[in-house]
């Protein structure tokens, strides 16, 4: 929860009173879902998600864009860092089911298209996983 809600907002700048700027949080499909053993990781990236609109309806009359990605499964050092080897021989489970996870620049390549877009346009969520993941 510190780490994936609070930090997140707390780290949002104030771009009201320059009446632009675009807002990224990045957020995880695990926000959509809930699964047995990660309820608290679950919880902190639905807030996201649900910080994420609140702060885009707040903001969307200053001329600031807010943009929530949702990312799947993406190949990053992180589950090599995981210290429980029962949640390792899970996560490896999963990971074979999916197939090819996404990399970081598919999810690199998803906000730069969110941030593309013309001032009128706000991109207001990017839901993206890898073609072999189910949920």
């Amino acid at each position: 929860m510190q780490v994936n809600l609070f930090r997140t907002m707390y780290c949002c700048p104030v771009m009201q009173e320059q009446q632009q700027g675009h807002i990224v949080n990045v957020s995880s499909v695990a926000g959509r879902t809930a699964s047995a053993g990660v309820g608290a990781y679950n919880a902190s990236k639905w807030g996201v998600g649900t910080f994420s609109e609140m702060l885009r309806q707040e903001l969307c009359k200053s001329g600031v864009r807010v943009t929530v990605v949702e990312p799947g499964w993406v190949n990053t050092p992180l589950y090599d860092e995981i210290a429980s080897g029962a949640m390792q021989e899970q996560i490896s489970r999963w990971q074979e089911g999916i197939g090819e996870p996404l990399s970081p620049e598919d999810v690199a390549g998803a906000i730069g298209f969110a941030l593309s877009q013309p001032q009128r346009v706000n991109v207001n969520e990017i839901l993206l996983r890898p073609t072999g993941q189910v949920n």
